[in-house]
């Protein structure tokens, strides 16, 4: 099955999809850890913290799953080839949202 996933967030096409990790449990609330890569050092954090941003799975004969919440955090650190590793973290929507530097990165 192929499936193809991407970021939906106030920047649009800034912002490209990497990888997800996310965890969920009773009785307690989502998060959704999203590591993105982008061409651009310019993103300025107060664009996206506080704002919806849904990932967007798309899969073959099933349609599209969304999986959307606040941008809580968002980072940005080192290179890779492709663009500027860059990460937000999204959640319910509750608490004040904060720049907070993500340090994990996957190397892949």
């Amino acid at each position: 099955m192929t499936r193809r996933v991407t970021i939906q967030t106030p920047l649009g096409e800034q912002l490209q999809f990497r990888k997800l990790e996310g965890t969920e449990a009773l009785s307690d609330l989502f998060s959704l850890e999203v590591d993105l890569v982008s061409p651009s050092k310019n993103i300025d954090p107060k664009a996206l913290l506080g704002k919806a941003a849904s990932v967007v799975v798309e899969t073959e004969g099933l349609g599209k799953r969304y999986l959307s919440g606040l941008v809580t955090h968002f980072g940005m650190r080192g290179r890779i080839i492709a663009g500027l590793p860059t990460a937000c973290v999204c959640g319910p929507g509750f608490g004040s949202p904060r720049a907070k530097p993500i340090s994990r990165f996957s190397s892949t």
